[in-house]
């Protein structure tokens, strides 16, 4: 009795079912790192971390004023940085090492691991602008 089959079919078959999923889960995976989550996109500033830097774009439609940028890591000290002013679609990169805790220490990657960013700030109308994110 003939199935219609190749004998090396089913392995072939299994091998391009797994070639899929693995691409598509690494689509997917890129596509929600890069965007972020909806939440995050209707946020009016946009803020995302790599290793070392975190990025942050002022999307309020007005400029953002005493911007304050804070890495809550795990324990106790928090490391921030005053940012001034930002344009409306401003973008700025912030490097971990520029931030610091209230006594003056810079933060270091080798002592804490970063669990989430603060951002604070005031529009130009002085309506405050809040957003707690976590590190990715």
């Amino acid at each position: 009795m003939t199935t219609g089959f190749r004998a090396g079919g089913t392995r072939q078959t299994a091998f391009a079912l797994f070639a899929a999923t693995l691409l598509g889960g690494s689509l997917a995976s890129t596509a929600c790192s890069q965007g972020g989550s909806a939440e995050q996109l209707n946020a009016p500033v946009l803020i995302s971390t790599r290793q070392t830097v975190i990025a942050i774009q002022n999307k309020a439609g007005l400029p953002l004023n005493d911007i304050k940028l804070t890495v809550v890591p795990y324990g106790n000290t928090e490391f921030s940085r005053m940012l001034g002013r930002m344009d409306n679609e401003e973008s700025r990169e912030i490097s971990l090492n520029q931030l610091s805790s209230s006594d003056g220490t810079a933060f270091n990657a080798r002592l804490s691991k970063p669990k989430l960013v603060r951002f604070k700030a005031t529009d130009a109308n002085g309506k405050p602008v809040d957003l707690e994110v976590p590190w990715k």
